[in-house]
């Protein structure tokens, strides 16, 4: 039995969810008691969005937020860390995507699983953190990994704001 289940089973008034996947759990299991999300990249995108649910997208520009990777730093390839389990990373991802037309960089999908993506790191000029589970949990050594190979990285994860872009 996962936790939104039990959750409802117990008769709770509201659900408070940080995450897509938490959220979208949640809304599968109950479309009566309301759920309130934070940390959502895009509600609407995800389908989050409902007569129960309501909450905080923490959607920002990231297109805006490579280009100002790239004015710091002339990178030819730009990893981007993201996992394929998660939507909202893989929407982040496509995002950066998006900006590549306009751009005469590469991209580079990392998927972010476990450490094994630390050796991948070597492999582009700059770097950018989706805001998934798997990139956060590896966060200091992927910051650690790319301060090392004094490779400039970007992301949207709050609590590495001072380390991250090195």
């Amino acid at each position: 039995m996962n936790s939104a289940r039990k959750l409802v089973s117990v008769g709770v008034d509201v659900i408070v969810t940080y995450g897509a996947p938490v959220t979208l759990t949640a809304m599968g299991e109950t479309s009566e008691i309301p759920i309130v999300f934070a940390g959502v990249y895009d509600p609407q995108a995800l389908g989050i969005m409902g007569k129960n649910a309501t909450g905080v997208s923490s959607k920002v520009p990231v297109a805006s937020l490579v280009k100002n990777l790239k004015s710091i730093s002339n990178f030819a390839t730009l990893g981007v860390i993201f996992s394929e389990s998660e939507k909202d990373t893989v929407l982040q991802a496509n995002d950066v995507n998006s900006w590549r037309p306009l751009s005469d960089s590469n991209h580079q999908g990392l998927v972010s699983r476990s450490l094994t993506t630390l050796p991948k790191i070597a492999n582009v000029d700059a770097l950018f953190l989706t805001t998934g589970c798997a990139a956060m949990h590896c966060v200091n050594n992927i910051i650690g990994v790319a301060r090392k190979a004094k490779i400039p990285t970007g992301t949207t994860i709050g609590a590495v704001k001072a380390a991250a872009l090195s």
